[in-house]
């Protein structure tokens, strides 16, 4: 019985893709400004839309694909935003004084793994915090998140860093500022 309200369903969405297909491609390339990303894109919309089809209750086929299509959009630039990496500067270790120095060396080397091993979003808030210089206001708008998000954020990834230098062979700690300190 589930096979026999599949094949309509399938069929349907055959239907349907086969309508509308260019107006979906159309859309995604006003939205995107790129005819390559929205290529893309309109296969992404057309997966969506395979795996969507047993939700779908009838009515306007072309809103619906268009629905999907605006999501699919909405979750690449949500992806695009979030996939940026920030390195740390070796100019600052070369200001700084410790670059030929083997032990500070050692110590950058361990702080840049421990950095790396954050979680992304964690991460991306310190990173853009410690070492970019931005306030929290404005890593709350580029990570699309609130304030105190943004905050809690950061506290969180300084929190995670230091157990992990404390964890490691490094002989101290950074000095961290007043207000991170268990």
């Amino acid at each position: 019985m589930l096979q026999e309200q599949r094949e309509p369903l399938e069929w349907n969405l055959t239907e349907m893709w086969q309508t509308h297909r260019a107006y979906v491609k159309r859309l995604l390339i006003r939205m995107t400004r790129d005819f390559d990303l929205a290529d893309d894109l309109v296969q992404e919309t057309y997966l969506r839309a395979c795996a969507g089809i047993v939700n779908f209750r009838g009515g306007d086929s072309r809103a619906w694909l268009a629905t999907i299509a605006r999501n699919v959009f909405l979750m690449h630039l949500r992806r695009a935003s979030t996939r940026y990496e920030v390195m740390l500067d070796d100019n600052a270790v070369v200001q700084a004084g410790v670059a030929g120095d083997p032990a500070c060396e050692l110590e950058m080397l361990e702080l840049r793994q421990a950095v790396e091993a954050l979680p992304t979003s964690y991460k991306i808030a310190l990173v853009m915090k410690q070492f970019g210089g931005f306030t929290y206001e404005e890593i709350a708008r580029m990570t699309r998140c609130p304030v105190g998000t943004a905050k809690w954020r950061v506290r969180t990834a300084l929190i995670m860093l230091r157990e992990s230098l404390e964890r490691t062979s490094m002989p101290t700690a950074p000095a961290w500022p007043r207000g991170y300190q268990r």
